[in-house]
């Protein structure tokens, strides 16, 4: 492992022994050194605990105790980063290729830049396109010195078979007013500067990473879309599992910060989509 670290990936796991190994694998097959992985476990009892162990060698740190829930954990991770710039990637998901961050961090570097986003890929996504607006500069894709890069994402079966793109796809330009449609990209897609990137709140139970993304947006100068895929989205989670109230909570999120009435027009818009779908 390279001592200068470029990007930290953080692994959040409970209870996740026949999920963790494809993540760790796509983890460390990537040609991109300078990473470090670090996992987060809520004090598995499966096996997960063991697998961490023996795989302890190519992690750049770990830790294994009782959480207050998977963004407390996520929280735990941020504190634990020493990258310059740091991404998400749970139990079940991978990078696209081998090849991803190479890609991502290894072309030539078009200027300063806060926020990179790619695509990731799942099980069964959204697409949109949406429009880029104030505060930020866009770049040149890959160039390596944005503050967040982002993508597009493939989603995966709990075998890790694609099974197609996310329906929600990553617009051309991404600024923090993009999400009042939706999550635009996918969090797994999502690499920030973690000189930006707040903890998350707490106070949001199911939707912080909105929340989360949001603030780093608003955070960031420069934005980059690297017109690629980032990672494979193994689909399914906390949201999917309790649809009810993360509408409620999402809707609360997106009013904190576009307002009532632009909150109403923009959720009537993602109702019509969804039930065009």
């Amino acid at each position: 492992m390279s001592t200068d670290i470029h990007l930290s990936v953080i692994t959040v796991t409970f209870n996740c022994r026949e999920l963790l190994p494809r993540t760790l694998e796509s983890v460390q097959a990537q040609a991109f050194s300078s990473i470090e992985h670090i996992i987060v476990d809520g004090a598995s009892t499966d096996g997960t605990l063991e697998l961490i162990r023996e795989n302890e060698a190519y992690l750049g740190a770990w830790i294994s105790e009782p959480d207050k829930g998977i963004y407390d954990a996520m929280n735990k991770g941020l504190r634990m980063a020493r990258g310059k710039y740091v991404l998400f990637l749970n139990a079940g998901d991978t990078f696209y290729s081998e090849g991803t961050l190479l890609e991502v961090f290894s072309a030539p570097a078009a200027g300063e830049a806060s926020i990179v986003s790619g695509e990731a890929i799942s099980g069964s996504g959204e697409a949109i396109s949406g429009s880029g607006e104030a505060n930020t500069v866009f770049g040149e894709a890959n160039s390596g010195s944005a503050d967040i890069y982002y993508g597009q994402t493939k989603l995966t079966d709990l075998e890790g078979r694609i099974t197609g793109d996310r329906r929600l796809k990553a617009p051309e330009q991404l600024n923090w007013r993009s999400f009042r449609y939706g999550m635009l990209v996918c969090h797994q897609s999502f690499i920030v500067r973690r000189a930006i990137a707040p903890e998350y709140d707490l106070s949001w139970r199911i939707c912080a990473d909105i929340d989360w993304c949001i603030r780093c947006m608003k955070a960031a100068e420069k934005i980059e879309n690297t017109h690629s895929y980032i990672s494979c989205f193994l689909e399914g989670g906390i949201s999917r599992q309790q649809e009810k109230k993360a509408w409620k909570e999402r809707f609360a999120i997106m009013k904190k910060y576009y307002g009532l009435g632009e909150t109403l027009l923009s959720h009537l818009y993602i109702a019509f989509r969804f039930l065009r779908h």
